[in-house]
């Protein structure tokens, strides 16, 4: 069975034959470098004292302006929704139509009837919150673990800045209803190329995919010509 990683849902969940051109996951310098600055903003919330952690691997102005934004507004919003708990880079698991789903969600709060899922972006490169199909995922664990929740808050922070969409326990099952053909198709392995700016952006074979070239092709000169 495929592996369905949260962070390639804009992938399979768009174009499910992606799934067949996975390669294995290799740390370049920017995913290095991403994953020291997960570890530095946890240790941040943690109110942990970081400066031998920034000596030693030599965290820079801007690095330290993208973390410590993030962990205000993380502090922030965590007394906007009246939160009572906090989790933080905790590795989780949910089942969705009989996948096991692994995720880590960057800070999970928990208030009375409000959870806010914030994802910490430190690439360059502009994540958008609507239609993030991870932070969906990252919801629908919420929904799943805490029944009580009637309002959920999605947040990208990226280069300082928090972006939020406040969304509802049931438009994220009517989301994930709305997917079940896909995820059906992907167990029988039914899958099937569908190209898109979205779906294409990431995947391995980009620049060798005939269909993803017959797509653009159809999109520069009208499909009736090609």
């Amino acid at each position: 069975m495929y592996n369905l990683s949260p962070s390639k849902a804009h992938r399979f969940l768009n174009c499910t034959a992606s799934l067949m051109h996975d390669v294995p996951f290799v740390e370049n310098a920017a995913t290095i470098r991403g994953k020291l600055l997960h570890e530095f903003a946890e240790k941040r919330l943690r109110n942990e004292d970081t400066r031998e952690f920034e000596i030693n691997n030599k965290i820079n102005d801007y690095e330290i302006f993208i973390v410590e934004s993030y962990v205000n507004s993380v502090w922030r919003e965590y007394n906007e929704i009246l939160a009572t708990q906090i989790l933080t880079e905790q590795k989780q698991k949910m089942t969705i139509y009989d996948f096991d789903i692994h995720l880590v969600i960057d800070a999970l709060l928990i208030g009375r009837d409000t959870a806010s899922i914030i994802d910490l972006k430190t690439g360059r490169k502009e994540v958008d919150e609507e239609d993030n199909e991870q932070l969906l995922f990252y919801g629908a664990y919420v929904v799943l673990e805490y029944p009580d929740i009637q309002n959920i808050r999605l947040s990208i922070h990226q280069k300082g800045k928090m972006r939020t969409i406040n969304t509802t326990p049931e438009n994220i099952l009517d989301f994930f209803i709305e997917k079940e053909k896909v995820f059906d198709d992907i167990r029988q392995n039914r899958l099937t190329y569908n190209p898109s700016e979205k779906a294409c952006a990431y995947c391995a074979i980009k620049d060798t995919c005939i269909a993803r070239a017959k797509w653009i092709l159809g999109e520069k000169y009208g499909k009736s010509e090609i």
